[in-house]
């Protein structure tokens, strides 16, 4: 039914126009999250805190002997605490650097940016900027360079079919994504029936995206210790039990010589070959990327913050969160998948979703 509700409403947004439907605004404001305030911990420290009483799990210590007021408490990496305090602080009497960055005024889209999303900006682009047009479309010959023998398949539908639609868009580069967030800035602040006065829609910075991503919870609860399974230990993210790399071999059972390394192993079986089952090389039924609203949200109410794509970030030069392509590791808050340039920068797992300020309410 969601999905069905997507295509009327694309098929409604190919009419020419630059502001956006009273039903479009409405559809961006709801997946406009508000993020609440906070400071983000991006390093952990033993630390004597002074005129601030900072609880950590609920727990702060006895005043030491440095004197009354002060405090020593640990603060795990990516704690989230009710603080104002920005920047780099070396504590009395421990050496160690406590990283922390405060975050006020963001709201961050509900969903990564979805393939029939990007066709209702690239519907724009075609009758307002036809000379630049082709400099906005994903490049959809990665996929037969990435996915051996379904490759082609995909270029062909991904991007283009009613059931990818809500999927989340890959294969455009970083200044593509860019490009997206510029033009929905333009046409919400000339939109007639928009709630707020003037806002601007970006691509989040890296703490920004970390602080989203932990949805107000320590970094160990949210990814599970790096498993990313939940209390009943169903997984919560869409990524690769396994490096795709190394399953390349035809034959699934094949033993390979003892000079062969990198084998990963499920149940006791090699995983050498795409002809095994989504569900043995994957942590979802998705062979690939899922919905965009699949799997459960986060604690802002965010979802696949972990895994499905990996999302650019205001930097250059790096990804954050893993895709359906990449294993656990990558998937963790703190790591950078890196790539070289823009030029280079787009994926069959790479995608973005957007983050909102409000400059005017």
């Amino acid at each position: 039914m969601k999905q069905f509700l997507l295509i009327i409403t694309f098929i409604s947004s190919n009419i020419c126009w630059a502001q956006l439907s009273k039903g479009h605004l409405r559809i961006i404001e709801k997946q406009s999250i508000r993020i609440p305030d906070g400071t983000l911990i991006l390093r952990g420290a033993n630390c004597y805190l002074k005129d601030t009483v900072w609880f950590v799990d609920g727990k702060l210590n006895e005043p030491d002997s440095i004197g009354a007021g002060r405090f020593t408490a640990y603060v795990e990496l990516g704690m989230i605490m009710d603080s104002n305090i920005t920047g780099s602080m070396q504590f009395p009497g421990t050496g160690d650097n406590l990283l922390a960055h405060h975050l006020t005024n963001l709201y961050c889209s509900k969903y990564e940016v979805s393939n029939w999303e990007y066709r209702w900006f690239l519907s724009i682009m075609k009758q307002q900027d036809s000379l630049n047009y082709q400099n906005y479309l994903p490049d959809v010959s990665i996929w037969t360079k990435t996915v051996p023998g379904l490759g082609l398949a995909y270029s062909q539908n991904y991007h283009h079919h009613p059931l990818y639609l809500d999927y989340p868009v890959v294969n455009i580069r970083q200044d593509q994504a860019i490009a997206y967030c510029n033009w929905l800035t333009e046409s919400y602040n000339s939109s007639p029936n928009r709630k707020y006065k003037k806002v601007l829609f970006r691509l989040p910075t890296e703490t920004e995206w970390i602080y989203c991503y932990l949805g107000g919870k320590p970094e160990s609860e949210v990814t599970f210790n790096g498993s990313f399974r939940d209390k009943k230990l169903l997984f919560t993210a869409n990524f690769s039990l396994v490096k795709p790399e190394y399953s390349l071999a035809i034959n699934p059972h094949q033993k390979l010589d003892s000079n062969q390394h990198g084998l990963g192993m499920i149940d006791g079986m090699y995983v050498l070959g795409w002809n095994l089952t989504a569900s043995a090389l994957k942590s979802t039924d998705a062979q690939i990327s899922a919905p965009v609203y699949s799997l459960a949200p986060n604690g802002f109410g965010l979802y696949n913050m972990a895994g499905n794509v990996a999302e650019f970030v205001d930097e250059t030069g790096f990804t954050k969160g893993g895709g359906w392509n990449n294993t656990g590791f990558y998937l963790m808050p703190m790591h950078r998948d890196t790539y070289f340039t823009n030029t280079y920068s787009a994926g069959v797992d790479r995608g973005f979703r957007w983050v909102m300020e409000i400059i005017e309410q």
